[in-house]
């Protein structure tokens, strides 16, 4: 997994993400919390985490690209639909699926590979199922 895959990746374990107006991953579970300080916490964790991770493959830090779980707690109660957290509903062409399969490395992006407007659908309901899942996963290992 490149660089941009694994930051994508882990913003989309901070930030959760939307699909089919359901909300899955830990952000929506924190909206029950009190102590906001706790979500600045787990963030300096996740940088933490991030950096030594970064460091190992020998990538060049950038937290800027980085989400931040006290943000995501302000967007997922105020501001759900605003673009900071995955919404898979915003997907709604053909293009847009094609694209995003293309930057997961579902497909190649090339125009000798061509797929039909079907074979892109299930491709990205299949892929859309693996991240929910995973985000899913995430919550009851821990319960």
């Amino acid at each position: 997994m490149g660089k941009q895959l694994f930051i994508s990746d882990v913003n989309e374990k901070i930030t959760g993400a939307i699909s089919d107006k359901k909300c899955y991953g830990w952000i929506f579970y924190f909206l029950e919390m009190t102590d906001l300080t706790l979500l600045y916490n787990i963030d300096r964790l996740i940088r933490n985490k991030f950096y030594t991770r970064i460091k190992k493959r020998k990538w060049k830090p950038d937290f800027s690209k980085i989400k931040s779980l006290a943000k995501s707690y302000f967007e997922a109660k105020y501001n759900k639909l605003g673009g900071y957290i995955e919404n898979y509903d915003d997907y709604d062409t053909i293009a847009k699926k094609t694209k995003l399969l293309a930057y997961w490395g579902v497909i190649k992006n090339s125009e000798n590979v061509m797929h039909t407007a079907t074979q892109i659908e299930r491709m990205f309901k299949q892929f859309i199922r693996k991240r929910l899942a995973d985000l899913e996963a995430d919550l009851t290992e821990a319960s």
